[in-house]
């Protein structure tokens, strides 16, 4: 069993991101529908096709939708950046390199919700999303994690090799 490691092996790290990009694609799909709809809504409001003239058109229910989805837009974008995408998220975080690994006993689990994220606790109190539900399910006291915490403070455990 390997008791130390300075950085994450390819196929950890490999997994790890692809991890994240997986549980962030909700959120980005959602994000991209929004601006189009923004870009889509400004497009018909600027330009009258019944008329054929450039200007801006007041039409009631049209402006209420732009209005929702735009706000709706930069709720998530305002939300997202710097936790979901952009800099300092997790993604740029494994990324770039910024975390730390370490080798902890689990102390413990957090209780099932039904749903991601599993959390499994060490011996210090702290709380690691397990990327693998099989991972979470099958720890038990005593078992070596692998625990990875990055710059922004996100944590994740892994299991090591044997």
């Amino acid at each position: 069993m390997q008791s130390y490691q300075m950085w994450l092996e390819d196929d950890q790290k490999e997994f790890l991101i692809n991890h994240i990009l997986e549980r962030r694609s909700k959120f980005m799909i959602t994000m991209y529908c929004a601006l189009f709809g923004t870009v889509l809504t400004n497009m018909i409001n600027l330009f009258d096709w019944k008329y054929l003239r450039i200007g801006i058109i007041w039409n009631s229910e049209l402006s209420v939708y732009w209005i929702a989805v735009t706000l709706g837009f930069l709720v998530m974008f305002c939300r997202g950046i710097g936790r979901t995408f952009g800099k300092n998220s997790d993604y740029d975080c494994l990324k770039s390199d910024q975390y730390q690994i370490n080798f902890r006993s689990v102390a413990g689990k957090l209780p099932d919700s039904g749903k991601y994220p599993y959390y499994l606790k060490d011996a210090y109190g702290n709380a690691y999303q397990c990327a693998k539900f099989l991972d979470w399910r099958n720890a038990r006291n005593g078992d070596v994690i692998l625990c990875v915490e990055l710059k922004n403070g996100a944590k994740y455990a892994l299991v090591p090799r044997t």
